[in-house]
């Protein structure tokens, strides 16, 4: 039994690493911490999730992620405690850097972004059906185009060509400024 759960963690371990060190840079992980938080990741879900009563339970993906926001929300309070901080010896500042990565966003510029994510998830919303599901569960859930299609029930081909033709119908929408952004 105990050869059994080695041979699945290892094979969870080989499916999942890339795409968690992934998540874990999206989330603001730096890259020295990277490879930390996705093996805390891991010996979580191994020791609390990956069988109860001898079965496996829920999605594996899903787990692991939901596991890893929380590694890195744990990270991120842990490195801004004030505590934490290295004070310079010589004139008893905080390091500008250490600071920048501690303050919150200015409110105007979550007004900006809530605006901009109202009105690209309005032109989502207006799409063609079959694009919005394409996009949904491409973009919003971030799943891979042939997890997409087995799940709509589409062919791969007919998955990424939707996927391309709603980018490149979003892009006209949104204009130049926000090119930048969708240049994926």
């Amino acid at each position: 039994m105990e050869r059994e759960m080695n041979q699945l963690f290892r094979s969870i371990y080989e499916t999942y690493q890339a795409p968690l060190r992934t998540i874990a840079r999206r989330y603001g992980v730096e890259y020295d911490d990277i490879d930390d938080v996705v093996q805390e990741t891991f010996a979580a879900y191994y020791q609390y999730y990956l069988f109860k009563d001898g079965e496996e339970i829920g999605n594996i993906k899903a787990m692991l992620t939901k596991i890893l926001k929380n590694k890195c929300v744990d990270l991120y309070r842990r490195n801004c405690r004030i505590g934490k901080v290295e004070w310079d010896p010589e004139d008893g500042r905080v390091p500008t850097a250490v600071l920048l990565r501690c303050m919150g966003k200015d409110v105007s510029d979550l007004v900006i972004e809530n605006h901009r994510y109202m009105e690209i998830r309005g032109i989502i919303d207006a799409m063609k059906p079959d694009w919005r599901d394409v996009v949904y569960y491409c973009c919003v859930l971030e799943y891979s185009p042939s997890e997409a299609s087995e799940l709509l029930g589409i062919s791969g081909t007919a998955c990424r060509s939707r996927l391309m033709r709603a980018r490149i119908y979003l892009r006209k929408k949104l204009g130049p400024e926000y090119m930048p952004q969708f240049a994926e």
